[in-house]
């Protein structure tokens, strides 16, 4: 089963240099609703997509783990902090162009250690 999971550590620059090659949905309905999702993001969204981006770049690095145990694992840890992968989809696309956005985001990563302060 393919999720709706984008690249989008890598396009935010959040996997400080880790490979992040997550699987893209071809549905378009995940696209319709980011230019709206920068707006409306939650503290606790913020601190549950730092919390899960740290997470899952930490699967992607496991070179002992299969693509579709990666996949797997990486859907577990998005609902293990009440994210779909849609709503992970729109809160990193937002934050490349909020930038104010952006900083809650690696703020919360520095707070709970997924990403080292510079």
């Amino acid at each position: 089963m393919k999720t709706m999971i984008a690249s989008a550590l890598v396009a935010t620059g959040l996997t400080m240099g880790a490979p992040v090659a997550l699987a893209q949905s071809n549905s378009s309905d995940a696209m319709t609703a980011q230019p709206q999702a920068a707006a409306t993001v939650s503290d606790a969204e913020v601190t549950a997509f730092a919390a899960s981006a740290g997470e899952i770049q930490k699967v992607q690095a496991d070179s002992s783990l299969e693509a579709a145990d990666k996949q797997k694992q990486m859907v577990s840890i998005l609902e293990k902090h009440s994210l779909t992968p849609q709503r992970f989809n729109e809160i990193a696309q937002a934050m490349q162009t909020d930038k104010a956005l952006a900083m809650r985001i690696r703020t919360a990563m520095q707070a709970n250690g997924t990403m080292s302060a510079g």
